[in-house]
């Protein structure tokens, strides 16, 4: 049993402090590691994402109006680590004009000049797509995990 003299050093007394405090903060600090570390893998994801549709473009440039879509698709799907991706290329072989601000496409004769006097291109479509999965959903930072690069490539 307590006693009042045993009591008068307990404002005084620290022991323990250090636990109690770790013990209050830790899973918040667990918290935001975990936070982090998803923001970060959501992060990569996208640039890994990027790097794939990049590279199906400079593939489609390189190879001008010979492009083929399917072999677009397959070297966007080829350069790319995560699973499953979805890609999708667009290409339909015809001329078009490109005007204003943001840039908007329009049919055009091909060999025939744009109203600004450029000649017209072929433009090729690229857009892949990946649904990132977060170490704890319910916690997520990611609000949107559907991660989504889309380019246009003038191939001629």
């Amino acid at each position: 049993m307590m006693t009042l003299r045993s009591l008068r050093g307990l404002p005084g007394n620290r022991d323990g402090v250090a636990f109690v405090e770790f013990a209050l903060l830790a899973p918040v600090f667990a918290l935001l590691t975990v936070a982090a570390i998803d923001f970060g893998l959501a992060f990569a994801a996208k640039l890994n994402l990027a790097a794939a549709v990049a590279e199906g473009a400079q593939y489609a440039f390189l190879n001008g109006g010979n492009v083929q879509a399917a072999r677009v698709q397959t070297v966007v799907q080829s350069a790319i680590a995560l699973s499953p991706v979805s890609a999708t290329v667009t290409y339909d072989g015809a001329c078009y004009c490109v005007t204003g601000s943001p840039p908007a496409r329009s049919a055009q004769t091909c060999g025939v000049p744009c109203p600004n006097g450029a000649p017209p291109g072929k433009y090729l479509d690229i857009s892949a797509s990946y649904t990132y999965q977060p170490i704890f959903p319910s916690y997520a930072l990611v609000s949107n995990p559907h991660l989504t690069e889309t380019v246009t490539v003038r191939v001629q």
